[in-house]
């Protein structure tokens, strides 16, 4: 079932004056709490307690405000789908003392100039849907809420070792003028002195946080040591692996003739006892052991 335009807020039944009579008592309700907020020991601003308005306290003005809604108005809604149902309707609400009780309400808020005409065009906005640029006025008036909201937040101030340096270069170029043009030397120094004694407390802070800035590094918990230093290799001649000790063994150095080689074939007989590395050979006999004749 295809509904045509703009006919939805007529059939529903909801539509039928209960919207807007529950509008009404939540304005009236949440206009009292705000009015009950302001009037406080504390006293909040206005401003404050919409800071404070959460989700929580809108469903407890809901429920509130629900209930003040009539069965007998919940039963005439239906009057135009389901006249049947309908029994003893006397008409919605007037909502003319709804009005004069925001108006009133207003007042004592501080809002002076809100009379039951404004409560009216308040009431009509609400049955309108928003337009586009409805909704992009809305956006621009929340973000420059928020943008007043943070110039009203000033960043916190405290006094730096900039700002004391600062200070105290503008105070000194002062005190150098009054000690340069003032006939009176006694005064200027007097006038220097209590400068300086009430500069006192500023000149200690200035102290305290320049040892603070100061940053402790690793390396100043050390101390160099004297007793690891690496050696430096001598190059003199008496170093064992000095080139001038070592053996020449150079190709052209080793024995390449036969003539230098000995004989060691085993037809040779030696004319001296050759030293043997067997642990049982005699060490009496002057011939090797493979020399001894077995036919004795």
């Amino acid at each position: 079932m295809f509904m045509p335009p703009n006919t939805t807020a007529v059939i529903q039944p909801m539509d039928q004056g209960i919207i807007s009579t529950f509008k009404a008592y939540y304005l009236r309700c949440t206009m009292r709490q705000l009015l009950d907020a302001v009037d406080k020991l504390d006293k909040p601003t206005i401003k404050q307690f919409w800071s404070n308005y959460n989700i929580k306290k809108a469903f407890d003005n809901i429920d509130a405000s629900w209930k003040e809604v009539s069965e007998n108005a919940m039963n005439g809604s239906w009057r135009k789908l389901w006249e049947d149902c309908v029994t003893d309707f006397t008409g919605f609400p007037d909502l003319k003392d709804v009005r004069k009780d925001l108006v009133r309400l207003s007042h004592s808020a501080g809002f002076n100039e809100v009379d039951e005409e404004d409560i009216q065009q308040l009431f009509d906005s609400h049955a309108e849907p928003l337009s586009n640029e409805d909704l992009m006025e809305i956006e621009q008036e929340r973000a420059l809420a928020d943008q007043e909201d943070n110039d009203d937040d000033e960043p916190r101030r405290e006094l730096g070792i900039k700002e004391l340096r600062e200070a105290f270069q503008h105070i000194e170029k002062g005190m150098e003028l009054f000690r340069e043009y003032d006939l009176n030397p006694a005064r200027s120094g007097a006038a220097t002195q209590a400068v300086e004694q009430a500069l006192k407390p500023y000149k200690e802070i200035y102290e305290r946080k320049r040892r603070q800035a100061k940053q402790t590094t690793i390396s100043s918990f050390f101390k160099p040591s004297t007793l690891c230093r690496p050696s430096t290799p001598s190059t003199s001649a008496t170093n064992p692996l000095s080139p001038a000790t070592l053996p020449d063994v150079s190709p052209g150095s080793l024995p390449t003739s036969p003539a230098t080689l000995p004989d060691v074939s085993p037809y040779s007989h030696p004319t001296s006892p050759l030293p043997t590395s067997q642990p049982d050979a005699n060490p009496d006999s002057p011939l090797p052991v493979s020399d001894v004749d077995d036919s004795e």
